[in-house]
């Protein structure tokens, strides 16, 4: 399919030159006339990447910019910010207003051709696959299957993997993880649009697994004006210092799950075995995958299993098979919580253990387990729990 890019302003000779330039290297090009047109068109069809002049009569390319990066869908668009204002001032206005790049008029087509290529392979092959892990509805246990993931992925891969808190307000994986309640994503809000992943790095706390931990705040903060795409500017961010982000998320109808999704590549949906639960999935399933263009993988997690309704009947009902089902084990899971030891480094051999190991296989198969108590990472940290 060709890459799609909008250009978003008001002087029509600039709008022909651009799309001259363009044109011949295959792009397809929409064009806007004003700030509040290219506005309606960049949350109508999705763009590869929005071409946005400063100045406008209308809206002014940095609030065009600073709306689309608040808005849930197109939030994460390439933006290259194009201006006769030459200002080193002005740069970084634009780069605060969310620009991925500024760029001086006169426009030099080489360069205009290189800065778009280098953004666009930015944006389309840019580091980790990024996990969501959510339940349907809260309690349904997520953050336990979040955890256990996450370590299993490190186990399995050795690879690069960041676990990320992003429930408000009581996320607690400082606490389950045993981990130092330090620095928080928090920390880097006042700085969003400036900052790149090796400041977002120095906020992540190692854990004794290998995985790197990005903590929540504390309830005590106050999180009230934050905007919804804040979380996933940093996910995106992390994205070039990991090979997996593993989200502790929300459930789907909260808001700061809807801008989450958008970055998201794979849903491990975690439900439980009661109906209440059961009636929310269907419309569980349709937000977390109408957030983003193409949809991401969606999994059901049957968490519990073996508590209440059967398995079978669940699959039955939703007319959907489940990726894993993860046995009852809550006296394991809170003994592993109290001490701080998630439960596949604590109780590698228990059956929620076993199921997550083989979960990671469907969501990785491009990776080989190592096996519990051999001479992979999984059995160093048998050996060493």
């Amino acid at each position: 399919m060709p890459i799609k890019i909008l250009l978003i302003d008001d002087d029509p000779d600039s709008v022909r030159l651009l799309t001259l330039m363009l044109n011949p290297e295959g792009y397809q090009i929409t064009s806007a006339r004003s700030g509040h047109e290219g506005l309606r068109l960049a949350a109508q069809e999705p763009h590869d990447l929005v071409v946005i002049d400063v100045m406008m009569p209308d809206m002014d390319g940095f609030e065009v910019c600073r709306t689309i990066r608040q808005t849930p869908g197109i939030s994460n668009v390439p933006i290259l910010m194009l201006s006769a204002r030459t200002r080193v001032d002005d740069k970084i206005e634009g780069l605060r207003a969310g620009a991925s790049d500024y760029m001086t008029k006169p426009i030099n087509r080489k360069d205009l051709l290189a800065r778009i290529e280098a953004l666009l392979q930015v944006h389309m092959e840019q580091g980790a696959r990024v996990i969501a892990v959510m339940g349907v509805k809260s309690g349904a246990g997520a953050t336990t299957v979040a955890t256990n993931l996450a370590i299993a992925l490190r186990a399995a891969s050795a690879k690069r993997v960041v676990l990320m808190d992003t429930r408000l307000p009581f996320g607690d994986l400082d606490l389950l993880l045993n981990v130092p309640a330090g620095r928080t994503w928090a920390d880097l809000v006042p700085y969003i649009n400036e900052l790149d992943s090796d400041v977002v790095g120095t906020v992540l706390v190692p854990h004794a697994s290998g995985i790197r931990v990005l903590l929540a705040p504390r309830p005590q903060e106050d999180l009230n004006a934050l905007p919804s795409h804040v979380l996933a500017r940093i996910v995106v961010l992390l994205k070039s210092i990991a090979d997996y982000i593993v989200l502790d998320a929300p459930p789907p109808d909260q808001q700061f799950a809807l801008s989450l999704l958008e970055v998201t590549d794979i849903v491990a949906l975690v439900l439980t075995p009661d109906l209440a639960t059961l009636s929310l999935t269907p419309v569980a399933l349709e937000i977390a995958r109408s957030r983003r263009n193409p949809p991401p993988e969606v999994h059901l997690v049957l968490n519990r299993a073996g508590s209440g309704l059967s398995a079978t009947a669940i699959e039955a009902q939703l007319k959907l098979k489940l990726a894993a089902q993860l046995p009852d084990e809550e006296a394991l899971v809170t003994v592993s919580a109290n001490r701080g030891v998630p439960l596949i480094m604590s109780q590698p051999n228990s059956g929620l253990a076993r199921e997550v190991r083989n979960f990671v296989k469907i969501l990785t198969p491009e990776i080989r387990e190592a096996k519990p108590g051999g001479t992979g990472l999984l059995g160093r940290l048998r050996g060493g729990s």
